[in-house]
């Protein structure tokens, strides 16, 4: 099963991939990007990276936010009207993949001030830019049961 997050941003307050992955680390998550991750990618791409030092990676693509080609109910279609571009970010049923599309949406929600929405994880409801890495925070912690893949963490209970 495949699931997407949404970030909803405002294309001229994205930031360098450097600083991205900058404010990763200073969050405290250990995720690394790969260095041809490109925040700018037009293209929907697949870019590996590593999560606690194992591979982890997340399709990405950063559109144009074009409000004739979503469907919002107004209430949420208003919220989102000054928003000019939509990073979205994919990941299939491999918890370690979904951790990486995780922190790096809410990353790039919390870096340009944008909106983040997925109808997996928030049922179509918006996160704003102040409560993305706290979500964040919280769905890691739930996902962390659940890998299928490798994590530091696992891979030491597992070399003991």
């Amino acid at each position: 099963m495949a699931t997407e997050m949404c970030v909803f941003v405002k294309k001229a307050k994205l930031p360098t991939v450097e600083q991205l992955q900058s404010a990763i680390e200073q969050e405290g998550f250990k995720y690394k990007l790969n260095d041809n991750f490109d925040i700018q990618n037009n293209q929907f791409s697949f870019f590996m990276g590593s999560f606690e030092g194992l591979e982890s990676g997340f399709d990405y693509i950063l559109e144009d936010y074009i409000s004739q080609d979503w469907e919002f109910e107004s209430q949420y279609a208003k919220k989102i009207e000054n928003y000019d571009g939509v990073a979205i970010l994919g990941a299939f049923a491999n918890a370690q993949e979904i951790v990486a599309m995780v922190i790096v949406s809410s990353m790039i929600c919390k870096l340009s001030g944008g909106l983040m929405r997925s109808d997996f994880f928030f049922d179509g409801e918006f996160v704003d830019a102040n409560d993305a890495i706290g979500k964040a925070k919280s769905l890691i912690s739930n996902l962390r049961e659940q890998f299928d893949g490798a994590s530091t963490t696992r891979q030491a209970i597992l070399d003991k």
